[in-house]
């Protein structure tokens, strides 16, 4: 069902630019989300606001159709910039009413095809009144402000796309929709039930109460970390009882390994077993001659005469 005050025919051309359809049987949705009316004629509200267009439209004016669904961001732009920039126009020498809206940015827009699509606005709303501050909520909400409509070319440079104004029309489309569909409406405070979504947009002031988890990884990590070589701070109480292999070798080699070392010293002598003792030789006297003289004067005298003479008289008499 279109409009009843569009009529192509007329002019100024497109105004009204609406129809609604009637599904022959429910749609099946599994979000359960719709999108709410624009109901604010200001929004958008600045030039510039972002908004976006979404259809199955042409890539460019000579170009294919897309297979998928498409969307595109756009800036608002004043009706009355717009209206400047169209008057005069060849083709499309038409007013900019107030149920018609613009939008256009550098090679973007919408084309062949996407006409009847929706220009979707994204409000931000404090959900409270101290919402405002910092770990506040707020409340993000889709709004269908436009319908894609029509305009001179796809993306050009001089002309922006133009699209039918939604809160123009909020009353008609609230009367048909809740005729054919009344489940689809309020019927306590009245119109098209919306979907809001409810999302926190400033930091919280407490941090969390609750733990940060991650999952242990079953791989090793490429490079090692950073800690790995890091002492601690303070040295355990008790040593450690693995074996660990040390870079370098100790001056001295211990006799055996210790089980479990104790943490203060033993008061008594240590049962560490040393290396036996050779027993002094009596029987062979050495053939080595002395480096230093005795100082205690044998007690068995000479068998053999000494080979070399003494340079010093002996102190003591045989």
């Amino acid at each position: 069902i279109s409009h009843p005050q569009f009529d192509r025919g007329s002019f100024p051309e497109f105004d009204y630019d609406f129809a609604l359809y009637q599904l022959d049987r429910k749609h099946p949705n599994p979000y359960k989300s719709v999108i709410r009316l624009n109901y604010d004629p200001s929004l958008p509200n600045e030039r510039n606001d972002q908004v976006v267009a979404l259809g199955w439209g042409k890539l460019a004016d000579d170009g294919p159709y897309s297979d998928e669904l498409r969307r595109v961001s756009v800036q608002y732009i004043e009706n009355d910039e717009c209206g400047i920039l169209y008057s005069g126009n060849g083709v499309f020498d038409n007013p900019i009413t107030n149920v018609m809206l613009c939008a256009s940015a550098p090679n973007r827009d919408a084309c062949q095809g996407d006409s009847g699509g929706p220009l979707i606005y994204i409000s931000m709303e404090s959900s409270s009144p101290s919402s405002s501050s910092i770990g506040g909520n707020r409340s993000m909400t889709i709004i269908l402000a436009g319908v894609v409509s029509w305009g001179d070319k796809c993306a050009s440079e001089d002309y922006p796309g133009v699209y039918a104004r939604v809160s123009a029309v909020t009353d008609w489309i609230e009367e048909i929709v809740c005729d054919w569909s009344p489940e689809s409406c309020d019927e306590v405070n009245g119109g098209i039930l919306s979907f809001e979504m409810e999302t926190t947009t400033t930091p919280s002031v407490r941090p969390s109460n609750a733990p940060i988890t991650t999952s242990q990884s079953n791989k090793p990590s490429a490079t090692p970390s950073s800690m790995a070589d890091m002492p601690t701070m303070t040295p355990t109480k008790r040593p450690v009882l693995d074996e660990v292999e040390t870079k370098h070798p100790s001056s001295i080699p211990s006799i055996r390994r210790t089980e479990i070392p104790t943490i203060a010293p033993s008061m008594g002598p240590s049962d560490q077993v040393l290396p036996p003792v050779p027993p002094p030789t009596e029987d062979i006297p050495s053939t080595v001659p002395p480096t230093v003289p005795p100082t205690v004067p044998p007690t068995v005298p000479p068998t053999v005469p000494p080979t070399v003479p003494p340079t010093v008289p002996p102190t003591v008499p045989p």
